[in-house]
């Protein structure tokens, strides 16, 4: 099927604009007028354009739970870990076991109540920094944990 544009259909008679029609299953034809006809055609031609778009979307996404089932398989299959994720793991559990060390430190020197105020300050802004470097290594941690598995 032939796509028309409005310069071309204006171009044409109105006997094969109505001939373009029927081809469309545009019905009542016969009584529309030439620029009548004209829109109805271009109207049809972006109707049907539009489905077929959907259809090839639809295609596309019973495609796709293909494509997972594997994806699946994949993550069930057992990984070793790599050399360097090794490393980083036994890295891991002794910069965890650092920063934990850290963390005792501060939170020990803010409740004894000897510091200044700019310690004070200082210690209470490393705390919260400190929680937030144990939780992601410890998630990291975790992940590798995993695979170790």
């Amino acid at each position: 099927m032939q796509k028309y544009n409005i310069l071309e259909l204006n171009e044409k008679l109105l006997p094969e604009l109505q001939s373009i029609a029927e081809e469309l299953g545009i019905k009542k034809i016969s009584s529309l007028k030439k620029e009548e006809l004209v829109y109805r055609i271009l109207d049809e031609q972006a109707i049907s354009y539009a489905g077929l778009q959907a259809e090839k979307e639809k295609e596309k996404e019973a495609s796709k739970p293909q494509e997972d089932k594997t994806a699946k398989v994949r993550l069930n299959e057992k990984r070793r870990m790599s050399f360097k994720e090794k490393r980083e793991f036994e890295q891991l559990e002794q910069e965890i076991a650092t920063l934990e060390d850290e963390k005792k430190t501060i939170e020990a020197a803010l409740c004894s109540g000897t510091l200044s105020v700019e310690e004070l300050t200082e210690k209470s802004k490393r705390l919260p920094e400190i929680t937030d470097l144990i939780d992601e290594k410890t998630m990291r941690w975790l992940e590798l944990s995993e695979i170790e598995e």
